[in-house]
């Protein structure tokens, strides 16, 4: 049997009926995943089946999708490691940017048993724009290979982003270039096994509407639809996510901030092994087969995958 955390009865359900999981089929279809890996040149992935099998289940068994997220994710991890690729969590620079607390998983899925809510706050030179963005987004960025790992409820029924934009600043927006909203959208849509399930944004200022302007083009229609922007009055919000799976400083009984980020400090000790193998992940450009990547049609960055690479 395949070395795999076992699913609580409710979502292995989902499992097979959403994402055409078929338990007696999984060590063939991780073997075929593997196998692929295996015979790529310029691809160096993790093959614990704990990850593969969460790309099968993210992409609905398309062994086609499966593959092209994979590469894509370690693609992304060889050209930007700064913003991408974590290896030391207790590194200073990383530990100050998670102790901002920028984005916690709260306690409790939604209805208790369905999609994960991530909450996203933004406090301090955080909101004003003081700090490096790749640096703060690398944090995470790393959040979400622990979720792949460790959290049944965002892998099989997916995760719901609440950004909280209360204290954001106009030097803040500016952070996010077309070319950094870019690779966002490269990472989470299209390198990640994790369903997005909804989008929405809180105490918005007018002036987030000109960066949802630059993003949304990229970003699929499906995903698109998914998307709900709120100022001060979360009526709106609470007919998609009722009002007690909110965090307690919002009125909801899902838990406190304090508290959120306190265990997950204590997930980023579980992984620092984990993050240490990530140096040893990746891809080499020179050596994959057929045309490079083209990174100007991806990023507006110009020219080549390779040569870019070319130092």
């Amino acid at each position: 049997m395949a070395r795999i955390k076992p699913l609580p009865v409710e979502l292995q359900k989902v499992a097979e009926t959403e994402l055409g999981e078929k338990p007696n089929r999984i060590p063939s279809d991780l073997q075929a995943l593997r196998t692929w890996i295996e015979q790529q040149p310029h691809l160096n992935a993790r093959l614990e089946e704990q990850f593969l099998i969460q790309y099968l289940r993210g992409c609905k068994y398309s062994l086609e999708k499966s593959k092209q997220k994979i590469d894509l994710f370690f693609t992304l991890k060889s050209k930007f490691p700064d913003f991408f690729n974590a290896t030391n969590v207790q590194e200073s620079r990383f530990r100050k940017m998670y102790n901002y607390g920028l984005c916690g998983p709260l306690p409790r899925p939604l209805k208790d048993n369905e999609a994960r809510i991530l909450f996203i706050k933004f406090d301090g030179d955080v909101a004003k724009g003081l700090v490096d963005f790749d640096e703060l987004y690398r944090v995470t960025n790393a959040l979400h290979e622990i979720i792949i790992m460790d959290d049944p409820y965002a892998c099989i029924n997916g995760i719901i982003y609440i950004f909280d934009l209360n204290n954001i600043t106009l030097n803040m927006a500016a952070k996010y270039t077309p070319t950094f909203l870019r690779k966002l959208v490269q990472f989470y849509e299209k390198s990640l096994p994790l369903r997005i399930k909804g989008i929405h944004f809180i105490n918005a200022p007018s002036f987030i509407h000109s960066v949802l302007s630059i993003v949304l083009p990229m970003l699929t229609e499906k995903l698109r639809q998914r998307i709900s922007v709120n100022g001060q009055n979360y009526e709106s919000l609470y007919k998609i996510i009722p009002k007690q799976y909110l965090p307690c400083h919002l009125g909801g009984e899902n838990g406190s901030m304090e508290e959120i980020f306190k265990d997950l400090d204590q997930k980023w000790l579980e992984y620092e092994n984990y993050f240490k193998e990530n140096a040893n992940y990746g891809t080499n450009e020179q050596l994959r087969p057929g045309k490079p990547l083209d990174f100007d049609s991806m990023f507006g960055l110009g020219g080549s995958f390779r040569k870019l690479d070319v130092d």
